[in-house]
């Protein structure tokens, strides 16, 4: 039996670091995953592992392969279909105001949303910028066209934190659910 995972990469074809999805996904077949594919240009992938490898021990093997391979300090977040599910549907039940982007932040455990709130709570920003902590994840809510996210990572400062979190945009969530 095998189970269907999403490797989500922080810092694919930003800062420098461009990965070709077709080299992604050849990677992730040489570490003898099933059904890969990539999510558009997104640096996501989509697999079959087989049962019951521990999701440590397949993202320690990811992410050793594939910094080994493309030269980088590779951090890989997974998440299991049913939990990419959980995520799409507490996004879904979270109001957008109009004008406003939706970001989702995944973190590497349950204890880094709620430090992120607490710093997120100590620095300047638009009245409808917000912060919602939920399980390994937080939603982020900000005007379109300010980077204020970033700013506001930027001025938190927390190395730990920030190698910790990936930042996915949820506008792609209709299209990557049929990825599954």
């Amino acid at each position: 039996m095998s189970a269907t995972l999403c490797a989500l990469l922080r810092g694919v074809n930003v800062n420098g670091v461009t990965i070709r999805m077709s080299e992604l996904q050849s990677a992730f077949v040489d570490l003898g995953f099933a059904h890969v594919k990539t999510v558009l240009n997104t640096g996501n992938v989509v697999f079959s592992a087989a049962a019951p490898a521990p999701m440590p021990s397949l993202k320690a093997a990811a992410e050793a392969a594939l910094s080994r391979r493309f030269a980088y300090d590779a951090h890989v977040f997974l998440r299991g279909a049913d939990e990419i599910g959980d995520i799409l549907k507490a996004a879904q039940s979270i109001p957008v105001p109009d004008g406003c982007h939706h970001y989702v932040l995944l973190c590497e455990d349950s204890s880094i949303p709620e430090r992120l709130a607490v710093l997120f709570e100590s620095v300047q920003r638009a009245p409808e910028e917000r912060l919602i902590p939920r399980g390994r994840e937080a939603f982020l809510l900000f005007p379109s066209g300010h980077c204020r996210h970033v700013r506001a990572v930027q001025k938190l400062d927390l190395q730990a934190v920030r190698a910790a979190v990936a930042v996915v945009v949820l506008w792609l969530a209709p299209g990557f659910v049929n990825w599954f």
